[in-house]
């Protein structure tokens, strides 16, 4: 059973793969979508643990402030906090850090889905895609 309160951390170096400039950015500086795929895989670490058999979490909302560019080279730290959960929605806090300070913050949302029902409404969007 998950419980407010539950929290992780992980840190990740930016390389030159993750910059804004192969997203159509401008600078070499981190992307905002690496930036919350690493907000996302965070929560996931934190929570993944306390799943059942044949559980997996998938995102469902972020409301994140990037607030500074982070040069490739620089580590950033994420801490997350499981703030709140309802039947089964997991809502986090999630807070990203550089060595000069504030990256990003804001909260992330996540479902817990069973894997067999995930696979059975994926195949049915790939059949009507193919019958287009």
């Amino acid at each position: 059973m998950m419980i407010p309160g539950e929290k992780g951390k992980s840190q990740y170096q930016v390389c030159a793969g993750d910059t804004a400039t192969l997203w159509g950015g401008r600078f070499e500086v981190l992307a905002s979508p690496v930036l919350i795929g690493k907000i996302e895989n965070a929560c996931m670490k934190t929570t993944d643990h306390f799943l059942g058999s044949g559980q997996f979490t998938v995102g469902l909302a972020f409301e994140i402030e990037h607030r500074a560019p982070t040069p490739v080279g620089a580590t950033v730290e994420f801490e997350v906090e499981l703030v709140g959960v309802n039947a089964n929605k997991l809502k986090f806090a999630v807070v990203a850090r550089d060595e000069f300070g504030l990256v990003a913050k804001g909260t992330h949302l996540r479902a817990i889905v069973d894997e067999d029902s995930f696979r059975e409404r994926l195949s049915k969007r790939q059949t009507a895609d193919q019958t287009n």
